[in-house]
C-alpha cells in the first residue's frame, strides 16, 4: 500500500490540497490513498511532487514503497501503482 495518506497528513495538507496541484478531485485524492483507484507512474511522481511543493520533504520510494523489499504479498499489489 503506498504511503500517501502518511505523508499528507504530516504536512497538515488536505486532499483537495493535493488535488488542487496533481489537477483531479478531492474524491480522486481518496481513492488512491485507500487504494480503489490505481495511480499509473507519471499520476504517481505529480503525486509525489505535489506533496514536496506543500513542504513535505519526501521522495518516490517512501511514498511508494518498494514491494519486493516488503515481502511477496505486497510484490503481488505492487502499491496500486501501474505501468502505462
Amino acid at each position: 500500500m503506498n504511503k500517501l495518506k502518511h505523508y499528507r497528513n504530516a504536512i497538515n495538507a488536505t486532499q483537495k490540497d493535493v488535488g488542487d496541484i496533481v489537477g483531479v478531485s478531492q474524491s480522486s485524492i481518496d481513492r488512491y490513498e485507500s487504494g480503489i483507484r490505481k495511480l499509473n507512474t507519471s499520476k504517481a511522481w505529480e503525486m509525489v511532487n505535489a506533496l514536496n511543493r506543500l513542504g513535505s520533504s519526501c521522495s518516490f520510494t517512501d511514498v511508494f514503497p518498494d514491494p519486493l523489499e516488503c515481502g511477496q504479498s505486497a510484490a503481488n499489489h505492487v502499491n496500486g501503482i501501474q505501468d502505462n
